[in-house]
Formats: C-alpha cells, sequence, structure tokens
C-alpha cells in the first residue's frame, strides 16, 4: 500500500506485546510473577513513514493535488501535479523529462470538451492518461510509449475515442499500482487557473 493513499492500515500488535500476552496468560489467574512482562509495559515499535511525493518547481507551471477515488470510495489516492491550463503548457506537457517522481504527474485542463489525441514527442519517460469527463468520472485510460521521430508527425497518436474535458499522465505502471480504471473519480481542488 502507498503512503499516500488514505485507506487506513491493519495495525499489528507488536511481537513484545504478543510475548507479554501468550506469558500472562500461562500464568494462573493471580497476579503476575515478579519481573515478568506485562502488556503496558511493552514498547510499540515505532511508525516507519515513507514521505508524500512531491514536485520540484518548474516555471511557469502551476503545482497542484488531485485526488483520485475509487468507484466505492474506499481508495482516495493524492497526486501532486504539473498544472497545464493553457494551449502552450498543454502542448508541451512533459517533454524532455528524464524521470517523474514516483506518484507525481501531469494535469490537462481543457475549457470545453474535446476529444483530441495525445502524443508522445520529445517525451522520454513511458506514460500512461486517464482522460476524465467534466463530472471527473474517467472515461478512458491508456498507456504511451516515448517517441524519439525526428518530427512529431511521426509519432504515434493516442485518440481516447471518447470526448472528455481533462486528462492526467502520471509514470507508466503508476494507474495498475493504485488499481484506477474507468469510472474512478479526478477531484480537482478549487484554485485551480481556469483553463484557456
Amino acid at each position: 500500500m502507498l503512503p499516500h493513499m488514505r485507506r487506513l492500515p491493519r495495525q499489528r500488535p507488536p511481537a513484545l506485546a504478543l510475548l507479554a500476552v501468550g506469558l500472562l496468560a500461562a500464568c494462573d489467574a493471580g497476579a503476575p510473577q515478579e519481573g515478568a512482562p506485562t502488556a503496558a509495559a511493552a514498547d510499540p515499535a515505532p511508525t516507519q513513514s515513507r514521505p508524500s511525493p512531491s514536485l520540484a518547481p518548474s516555471e511557469p507551471l502551476a503545482q497542484a493535488r488531485v485526488t483520485l477515488r475509487s468507484p466505492d470510495g474506499a481508495t482516495e489516492v493524492d497526486v501532486p501535479v504539473y498544472v497545464a491550463a493553457d494551449a502552450r503548457a498543454r502542448g508541451r506537457g512533459l517533454m524532455e523529462r528524464d524521470d517523474l517522481p514516483d506518484g507525481t504527474g501531469m494535469v490537462f485542463l481543457f475549457p470545453g470538451d474535446t476529444a483530441g489525441a495525445f502524443y508522445m514527442f520529445n517525451t522520454r519517460i513511458p506514460l500512461s492518461i486517464a482522460f476524465y469527463a467534466a463530472d471527473g468520472e474517467v472515461v478512458r485510460v491508456l498507456d504511451m510509449a516515448p517517441c524519439t521521430a525526428e518530427s512529431a508527425t511521426d509519432c504515434e497518436r493516442y485518440p481516447p475515442g471518447v470526448d472528455y474535458r481533462g486528462a492526467l499522465e502520471v509514470e507508466q505502471g503508476y494507474f495498475d499500482e493504485i488499481g484506477l480504471a474507468e469510472s474512478w473519480t479526478v477531484e480537482l481542488p478549487p484554485d485551480l487557473p481556469s483553463p484557456r
């Protein structure tokens, strides 16, 4: 399970606490023997947590966090993203980047519904893209391969085959890792720039 998912992990009692409970159960109903450990005396193991993913500033792109929610609401994942809200930023996308931190991506905002295809010209990172409707519902998920052609016209196009209002790109494999599929929801924060 990823650290930035909000599903609560199952709590497992520390091994020392289990040993103490076993020793107490072995004793008769009287007071514990002198020097025997008790459950209250056992120190819980320290919790290890990885930091949430983050993005380095990349002018002139704004940054935000989008929330991905499963249809049953049992899984929520926060994803730090670069925001492509105008034609220039959308056209550039994640070109010429050698890496993308795990669990991060780029959200593409459009002023209205569109059906345009994406392509991977000068994009070095294999990506997955989730196209979502105006209500945030994911309507198509595709994997895209880097394009090393010298011209964008020679790169493969990735049309979703449906109208969409926005798209979220992440490193390929991340959607599989969290279980994202069609019918999930992309929730945007209210303070994003207006698409133009």
